[in-house]
């Protein structure tokens, strides 16, 4: 695998797992933190499209 491409996907995975994180923000006790299904599905879909704009905007680095 190109590097590039090995930094571009090491980078889609550690914001996807900040994304993560960081939907757990607004909880009032810790106790309310649980995994939850929904979540990880809207995280993937978010990273999915955050990985696609990322690739059209510098397009030229991996082309």
């Amino acid at each position: 695998m190109h590097s590039s491409y090995k930094t571009f996907f090491q980078m889609i995975i550690t914001s996807s797992v900040f994304m993560y994180i960081l939907m757990y923000l607004h909880t009032y006790e810790l106790g309310h933190v649980f995994f939850s299904e929904t979540r990880l599905y809207m995280n993937l879909i978010m990273t999915a499209v955050m990985a696609l704009v990322m690739l059209w905007f510098m397009r030229h680095m991996y082309t």
